[in-house]
């Protein structure tokens, strides 16, 4: 049947082979297999070639949608007797061990799970060879009863406090549709398709994460069994699965209800007896299929799940997630009809959001049919948080909306941020990364109750985006999980000045301290080209918070009488894929031009510049509104304009004096500014001085890959490419040939940041708490900098958090004193998100030493960490933890203690940073390490305190043995006071 009704449209990249060079087969890890299903894992290793891509074939299936309720109550009981970070970690692990035994039903009965969709199983049950062989038509349909009836049976038996409803459809055609995401702008125009056809795709240049998406593929089912299943489901209660047909199966509902004896042939009842005793070994047969999925299969392994790697330690996590859900209702319902969905037009929409989703650096958890329609779930900050991270997520909003729209078929869309548990959940025959907690749940309630065409999200999500964003109110609305009424609110379009500049009030409130050293070799530049109209390039290199755009806004209110104009332009991590957004807003401001001229600007900036139409022209490449279009509204000569705006832009920029060109932020300019630096900042450099602020280029968050998925780890073997057939994933490669060109003309000057001194740190906090120096007293500076580690930025947020939370307090001689315990201090969310991301920007491995290192604390011994790390590292040679731990070194993460041989002591450069990698570790996994690092310290050549031994003993889970340690504490700290 499936023959028959195959639907296919071929492209290249397509007839890939399963083999390694000398033809020897290859194989996935069994952990790796449990990702896919199992009907794609065995069409794989038949045909040994991945599936075409966009297809369609059709099945006769009966389809069972298998929803776990009791979540709520169960969560709140958790939470009432371990807290909300044990209590969500045992929740997540609760469920995922009712998720297994689910799918091990499942599969004793041959079935397949298609979907884990959070707290859904979406099963479909096919016909088996002796069930066609001996025309049992009921086959399929009889065993998705049997198995109903056993997962009723069988949650209860794992979890009395959840429960399950479901609904069972009959026998009828699914869809099993293979996607796979499209290159080129237009996915639905004609061209775009034609492009394929005639150019091999590996022909194609393209970057290491364009290539690595360019190979993943999709699997989903679509049909009518679906929607009727999902309206069973809705109306069945807990405890009951509705079959089609008016069926009820509960708890008490016998074998014999299922399955009439009386009416069966011998052949079914022979069929039946056979396949009862399978159920003995079928789920073993799963497991060995498992070890033999061809490694070609690893295409369809969801990207989530390719991004966060597999087989780490610590990979399940707590962490800060913004979760989208994506409606889609016109192809929910072409879905349901006769000829079914459309594959080509659904692959299009997906390859449209997906292309979206990479833009704005988002990751995909799943693309399916289900209960509530065709939809989409993205994730930002699972494998990397950012403090814009809910921003991104709102602009893919606003531009999928509009491309779902153009493709015709519209979406609506809900957005929430918070807490969540993330992680792999499941049976090892069939697993799926989930992200559980309120705010996926949330996320998906506001889909449901926004307009299609229309974007609901969270005040979370608003109150992160509303300086950038514009929102309207939404009209009253009520959701599960939320009492009473309230209102969301409905995103419409970006804000005005979406770039950071200094207000007036900011530059009267402004604290600045220290950094003489570097404003001294500012001013002499300044100087410089005042006076002398030599220009020069300075280099601004510092971690997040080290205060380089602070020595930019100082340098500007200390020169703002000397007639110096100062040109800012800053990357975003937001627009780093918009092509000229950083050089766009200096050429604007030099020439007084809006982002969109007027034609009244126009006709001036010709007139001054002695301009013709095709310099205007050129210019339209960075403002699209200059640009001169053909009738088919594409610009005339695009492509061949860059040398030529070059020559417009340096001719109006050279014509200006005592001009400061500043680029902040340069690790997120876009590719196209970077090549319009190249070609204009060496001859501006010779006399105008240029700034360029960016982070140290060692920071692999600043890649474009983003970490792992840029050009390192990819070496000359790598699926037979050499490095230089693949575009420049490496801002630093474009920025060391910038500054290559610059020593021509000009000198270089480096100013790199470190942390502030201890009396820097004082005056800062002074100026921030508005008093004399002299009243923050050593014990308070050496407070905030235990947190803070010297860090401006840190420092001051912190001063100002304290502030404003009355936990400092002066005496009577006006000394500033900390109230309270310095572990109470819960840090502002701008700060964590800082920290977390450069914990994030590590490889995996590193990512798992810096949890270890920070379960030992903020000060450990190395001797004591190599003997704990390496069960948790993937290598026990020493040569693999001296490396990571130079990785943590060179990110100033954790470091020698000043004083000390590298072999002795090290320390974190921060207390947050300890605090942070800590925090995204489950109680489960800190048990397991504090445990081992107690039984380490006990059989240590070095004595320990007792109350450091009961801490660790504590955090370890044995609560008895930590009291008594912390019983023994006492006496011996009682017993001295005595003796004294």
């Amino acid at each position: 049947m499936s023959e028959k009704y195959k639907v296919e449209l071929k492209l290249p990249g397509n007839e890939n082979k399963s083999s390694s060079p000398n033809g020897e087969q290859k194989f996935l890890t069994v952990q790796q297999a449990g990702f896919i299903p199992r009907s794609v894992r065995l069409e794989i290793a038949e045909k040994g070639v991945l599936p075409d891509a966009p297809t369609k074939n059709l099945v006769s299936a009966c389809v069972l949608l298998a929803d776990i309720s009791g979540f709520t109550a169960l969560g709140e009981k958790l939470t009432a007797e371990h807290g909300d970070s044990k209590g969500s970690e045992e929740f997540a692990t609760q469920v995922s061990e009712a998720i297994s035994a689910l799918v091990n039903v499942v599969h004793k009965y041959e079935g397949e799970v298609v979907k884990i969709a959070g707290d859904c199983l979406i099963c479909m049950f096919t016909l088996l060879p002796d069930e066609i062989e001996a025309e049992d038509d009921e086959g399929s349909f009889t065993r998705g009863k049997q198995c109903a009836l056993n997962l009723l049976q069988v949650i209860v038996e794992t979890n009395p406090l959840l429960d399950l409803h479901g609904g069972l459809s009959g026998a009828a055609a699914v869809q099993r549709i293979h996607l796979k995401e499209l290159r080129g702008s237009s996915p639905r125009s004609n061209s775009a398709r034609q492009r394929m056809k005639k150019k091999d795709e590996s022909q194609i240049t393209m970057s290491k994460k364009e290539y690595e998406r360019s190979k993943q593929r999709w699997f989903l089912i679509a049909g009518r069994p679906i929607k009727v299943a999902s309206g069973l489901l809705d109306k069945a209660k807990a405890g009951i699965i509705k079959v089609y047909g008016g069926m009820q199966i509960s708890r008490d509902t016998k074998m014999a209800d299922i399955i009439d004896v009386e009416m069966q042939t011998t052949e079914q009842t022979e069929i039946q007896r056979k396949q009862s005793v399978r159920r003995a070994t079928v789920v073993d047969k799963y497991m060995i299929e498992l070890a033999q999925c061809p490694d070609l299969a690893y295409s369809y392994i969801p990207p989530i799940v390719q991004q966060k790697g597999d087989g780490v330690q610590f990979q399940n996590e707590q962490r800060r997630v913004v979760v989208l859900f994506l409606s889609l209702p016109s192809l929910a319902k072409e879905a349901v009809k006769m000829d079914g969905v459309n594959a080509a037009n659904l692959n299009d929409v997906y390859s449209a959001l997906k292309s979206i989703l990479s833009k704005f650096e988002g990751l995909m958890r799943d693309f399916l049919f289900e209960d509530k329609g065709c939809t989409l779930i993205a994730c930002w900050g699972i494998t990397q948080i950012t403090e814009v991270d809910a921003l991104r997520a709102v602009l893919f909003s606003l531009e999928a909306t509009a491309a779902c729209g153009s493709l015709g078929s519209p979406c609506k869309i809900g957005i929430s941020m918070g807490q969540c548990f993330t992680g792999v959940c499941g049976h090892p025959s069939r697993s799926d990364f989930v992200v559980m907690g309120a705010e996926t749940n949330m996320a998906a309630r506001l889909m449901g109750k926004t307009k299609i065409g229309s974007t609901l999200v969270s005040e979370r999500v608003y109150n992160a985006t509303k300086n950038y964003i514009g929102y309207d109110m939404s009209n009253p609305i009520e959701v599960k999980g939320k009492d009473g009424v309230f209102r969301a609110l409905t995103p419409y379009g970006r804000k005005a000045g979406a770039v950071r500049h200094k207000s007036a009030e900011e530059w009267e409130n402004t604290v600045f301290v220290g950094r003489e050293n570097e404003m001294k070799m500012l001013r002499a530049g300044l100087k410089k080209m005042t006076e002398e109209k030599k220009g020069g390039a300075f280099i601004l290199e510092g971690l997040a918070g080290m205060g380089k755009s602070a020595i930019v806004w100082q340098l500007q209110r200390e020169s703002i009488d000397q007639n110096i104009r100062y040109l800012m332009g800053t990357g975003s991590a937001i627009e780093k894929q918009t092509p000229y957004f950083a050089f766009a807003q200096i050429f604007c401001a030099s020439a007084n031009l809006a982002s969109s001229p007027s034609y009244g600007e126009v006709l001036a900036l010709k007139h001054t510049y002695e301009l013709d139409e095709d310099d205007v022209n050129a210019l339209g490449i960075m403002l699209p509104t200059l640009a001169k279009r053909d009738e088919n509204g594409h610009q005339l000569e695009h492509g061949r304009l860059e040398a030529r705006c070059a020559q417009v832009v340096l001719k109006i920029f050279q014509s200006m004096e005592n001009t400061v060109f500043v680029f902040e932020d340069a690790h997120w300019i876009d590719s196209q500014s970077w090549i319009m630096l190249q070609m204009v900042l060496p001859q501006l450099a010779g006399t105008s001085m240029v700034m360029i602020v960016t982070r140290p280029p060692n920071v692999e968050s600043q890649m474009k890959g983003g970490g792992q998925a840029g050009t390192e780890g990819f070496n000359n073997e790598s699926e037979g490419k050499i490095e230089d057939e693949w575009l420049e994933d490496d801002d630093r490669v474009k920025f060391s040939r910038i500054l290559a060109a610059l020593k021509k003309d000009s000198t270089i000057t480096y100013l790199e940041l470190g942390t502030m001194g201890l009396d820097s740190m004082r005056e800062l906090i002074a100026k921030t708490l508005e008093i004399p120096s002299r009243s923050v007293s050593d014990e308070f500076v050496k407070l905030m900098d235990q947190k803070a580690g010297g860090i401006p930025m840190y420092l001051s947020s912190m001063a100002n958090w304290l502030k404003e939370r009355d936990m400092v307090s002066k005496d009577d001689d006006g000394n500033i004193l900390f109230k309270g315990d310095i572990h109470d201090i819960k840090f502002p969310n701008s700060i964590m998100d800082t920290v977390m991301e450069r914990i994030d920007s590590l490889d995996e491995q590193a990512k798992v030493l810096v949890k270890v290192c920070a379960c030992f604390g903020f000060e450990f011994r190395l001797e004591n960490l190599e003997h704990v790390a390496p069960k948790f590292l993937s290598s026990n040679e020493p040569e693999h933890l001296q490396k990571l731990l130079e990785k943590l070194s060179a990110r100033n993460l954790v470091v020698p203690v000043t004083g000390e041989s590298v072999s002795k002591l090290m320390k974190f450069t921060h207390q947050i940073i300890t605090e942070s990698a800590y925090s995204l570790m489950l109680d489960s996994q800190k048990r397991e390490v504090h445990l081992a690092i107690v039984k380490d310290y006990e059989n240590s050549s070095v004595k320990f305190e007792m109350d450091v031994l009961a801490y660790h003993w504590l955090r370890s889970g044995e609560v008895k043995r930590g009291c008594k340690m912390l019983q023994s504490a006492a006496l011996k700290a009682v017993s001295k006071i005595v003796f004294v």
